[in-house]
């Protein structure tokens, strides 16, 4: 989440995360991505004296981030807050709620009972990439704006559907383009038309993923994560049924299932 301050409370909820891998966000049934009619709730009118709420769902690494960034946000300037979490393992569950400050009651296993809050104006997502399309949905219908960690979606026809529901609902939803988004590329940018470099004939760049040997691509698996405290039905959701496999939850960027892979991970 960058720390760039916006100036208006509007412009925090447009911002509020550039810039984390994150567990799934919680149960729903299997199957996932179901179209529903296209009803929307209305969003709470925000004031200028009002604290915006936020709700988080998939309280993994790079939740943790946006989290930070809110907490620091609230003590900074008292106009947003942290009012739920959500994810499916018990130990990110705590973890968000320490973190946060959020009562009990405002730990939710399901994303959906979450987006149907009506102190919540804004669901911030970083779950798996077959997660993004179902989740940000239901936060639109209940009437939310939504920071939507990138990709955007799993799949191309997913992000048309959420962009229709977005010019429907008339709510605000951010794609988290994070590194791609700092300004320093676009300074460089202006530094190329405004010549300061001369005549450009050449450009070369790269970005690893695993630059080491865990990369982020292979993250430590925790032994604490068992079929006693993850729901393992909840984190496949749409995709194929599996049994329980670790390596597949924590290390989920390797597999097809579960996401676009280095392309999709990069191109946002």
């Amino acid at each position: 989440m960058s720390k760039q301050k916006p100036d208006s409370r509007r412009d925090f909820i447009r911002q509020v995360g550039v810039g984390v891998v994150a567990a799934a966000g919680a149960a729903a049934p299997a199957g996932a991505v179901v179209r529903k009619p296209a009803t929307f709730a209305q969003g709470r009118v925000i004031g200028a004296n009002d604290r915006i709420n936020v709700g988080f769902v998939g309280c993994g690494g790079r939740m943790n981030t946006h989290i930070r960034r809110v907490m620091e946000r609230n003590k900074e300037r008292g106009d947003v807050q942290a009012v739920a979490v959500n994810d499916i393992w018990d130990k990110r569950k705590e973890r968000a709620r320490t973190t946060t400050g959020v009562d009990e009651r405002s730990v939710h296993h399901d994303y959906r009972e979450l987006c149907a809050r009506s102190d919540i104006d804004v669901v911030v997502i970083a779950s798996p990439d077959h997660w993004h399309h179902p989740q940000a949905m239901e936060a639109l219908r209940n009437g939310k704006d939504v920071y939507l960690e990138k990709p955007m979606t799993y799949t191309v026809d997913e992000a048309k559907d959420i962009a229709d529901a977005v010019k429907a609902s008339g709510r605000v939803l951010q794609v988290g383009s994070q590194y791609t988004s700092m300004d320093h590329f676009h300074k460089a940018r202006k530094a190329v038309a405004d010549g300061l470099l001369g005549k450009v004939m050449w450009v070369s760049g790269g970005f690893g993923r695993n630059r080491n040997q865990r990369g982020e691509w292979n993250y430590a698996i925790d032994p604490e994560a068992t079929p006693k405290t993850l729901d393992w039905k909840a984190f496949l959701g749409s995709a194929p049924k599996r049994p329980f496999e670790p390596e597949r939850y924590f290390r989920w960027r390797k597999y097809w299932d579960y996401s676009g892979g280095i392309a999709t991970d990069r191109s946002s």
